[in-house]
């Protein structure tokens, strides 16, 4: 995770400027009932008043009301390329994807507000479209930016690429999930073993298969 100390002033600015538009929000949806309603009960009018901005600052910071009350999901995506790139410099293509992953998991609950915009996004039902584009796109992010690093044809490693993303994608999905119910439960340790169970699930598969 980039640490403050390695944003430039400008940047710096505009990450201060992105939390308080993101207290703003969080004060209006407790405000506005929480989970009974304070989606729905706040605007990004009234969120752009309350961080005394204008409506054209307000998105040019976030793309919509649910990326500022739960999970700003162009930052995640834009993160984990990022993450995946600079793993990707001292670590192994599936070591890189599966830090990055984490990195991006604890960008979003580095502090108290985080895990509760993060465990929104994963209870809420009007997050729930939201949450199936997120997992989309990071899955087309780790394509992305994988696809350079393997070996082999262009339809191979296209493959190969598709695989690794979907993998870590729906293991990390599922992990998030199970998270979303007890916030002590070790994602790193479920994934870790998702990949390590997998090839074992396959030969066993194979070899009932065979005998059958």
């Amino acid at each position: 995770m980039v640490e403050n100390e390695q944003l430039t002033p400008a940047e710096r600015r505009r990450e201060k400027q992105r939390l308080n538009i993101i207290r703003a929000a969080d004060e209006l949806y407790r405000a506005n009932g929480a989970e009974n309603g304070g989606f729905e009960n706040t605007t990004v009018e009234a969120i752009a008043e309350n961080s005394d901005i204008s409506l054209r600052t307000f998105f040019r910071y976030f793309e919509s009301k649910a990326d500022v009350i739960y999970i700003d999901v162009p930052k995640a995506i834009s993160y984990m390329e990022e993450a995946i790139q600079r793993r990707l410099k001292t670590a192994p293509l599936t070591t890189a994807i599966f830090n990055a992953r984490l990195d991006q998991f604890e960008l979003f609950v580095a502090t108290r507000l985080g895990r509760e915009r993060m465990l929104r996004a994963i209870r809420a039902p009007q997050f729930k479209d939201r949450l199936v584009i997120l997992r989309n796109q990071t899955r087309n992010a780790i394509i992305s930016s994988i696809l350079p690093h393997l070996d082999g044809d262009e339809a191979i490693r296209m493959r190969h690429a598709k695989i690794l993303a979907t993998l870590y994608t729906e293991f990390f999905a599922d992990a998030l999930d199970l998270w979303g119910q007890d916030q002590s439960f070790d994602i790193a340790g479920y994934v870790k073993s998702c990949m390590e169970d997998l090839p074992k699930i396959v030969a066993r598969i194979e070899t009932e298969r065979t005998s059958a």
